[in-house]
């Protein structure tokens, strides 16, 4: 279970740009691709900015039972190589589509391949982002619980107003 967590956005993107790459497309058969790289730009950006906000937010975490549990089943290095690649994968992504805005009018042979990296790595992106925001999504979930279980809250008494008829 835990190989195909790992290999899992590597083998669709794989599975992605091999498409791609099947039918011919190259960069000149996409209408408004130098907006797409534009777009593309900003979004890995913001993934990039968003998974260095989460780190904050684990080491905040650091002493906590969840993190400890992590820790104990030697799920640290795995949680930041899964950061890690994702970070990595969203800079070669925005390194890449700066090269691409370079060569929007390059009609060779190896148009194919260049979309086909593209997508390749647009889709590594968006699967390795998936996956850690599903396993830190769970990983919050039971910081949340245990802190709610440690500190249950008081049920309080809550008046019920009642209003006076006139007569």
């Amino acid at each position: 279970m835990r190989f195909i967590e790992k290999m899992y956005p590597y083998i669709i993107a794989l599975l992605s740009a091999v498409i791609v790459y099947w039918f011919k497309w190259g960069i000149i058969d996409i209408n408004n691709f130098k907006e797409i790289l534009n777009a593309t730009i900003t979004f890995s950006s913001i993934i990039i900015a968003f998974l260095s906000t989460m780190v904050s937010i684990f080491i905040s975490l650091a002493g906590s039972h969840v993190m400890q549990r992590i820790k104990d089943e030697d799920g640290e290095g795995l949680l930041t190589s899964y950061i890690a690649q994702t970070v990595i994968g969203g800079l070669l992504l925005v390194v890449y589509s700066m090269v691409l805005l370079m060569c929007l009018d390059y009609n060779g042979k190896y148009t194919y391949l260049m979309l086909s990296a593209f997508i390749f790595l647009i889709t590594f992106l968006l699967s390795s982002s998936y996956r850690i925001l599903n396993l830190t999504s769970k990983i919050l979930k039971n910081a949340l619980e245990e802190s709610k279980g440690s500190n249950p809250e008081p049920k309080r008494k809550v008046a019920k107003p009642t209003l006076k008829k006139n007569d």
